[in-house]
């Protein structure tokens, strides 16, 4: 995982909608979306709630 994505994934852990985390991270909205589809294939899931429990689940994230 790269740090950009270890990033998005810390910031979508804290509720972060898409916008937000385009505006800390000065990226496109449509990057951030970009790099959560990549997490979500990655982990094999399909919405944020599932990402952040999955990421826990691998020790990603602390729990």
């Amino acid at each position: 995982m790269s740090q950009r994505e270890q990033m998005i994934l810390r910031l979508v852990e804290k509720e972060r909608s898409n916008r937000e985390i385009a505006q800390e991270l000065h990226l496109g909205i449509n990057t951030v979306k970009w790099y959560l589809k990549s997490l979500f294939n990655a982990l094999g899931v399909s919405d944020r709630r599932a990402c952040v429990t999955e990421a826990r689940r691998r020790h990603l994230l602390p729990k």
